[in-house]
């Protein structure tokens, strides 16, 4: 449906941009990796002496499971 959204009867909401405004934008906000505050990281350290960043969602996933028991 993505790709050949005529095939399924529905409209291509695709929009084109221009791929200066896509460097833009990754500059301004694709290099951030915050996912919390520096409290939350500091009592997650606390709770979880190897904590790190998962990369992948089975990694956040594991790390839920994990940070459930504590």
């Amino acid at each position: 449906m993505y790709f050949v959204p005529k095939v399924f009867g529905v409209h291509d909401f695709g929009k084109k941009v221009d791929h200066k405004d896509v460097n833009i934008w990754c500059e301004m906000y694709g290099l951030r990796r915050t996912v919390c505050c520096q409290e939350f990281q500091g009592l997650a350290q606390l709770l979880k002496h190897d904590l790190h960043s998962p990369t992948t969602a089975h990694g956040a996933l594991e790390l839920y499971r994990d940070t459930e028991n504590c």
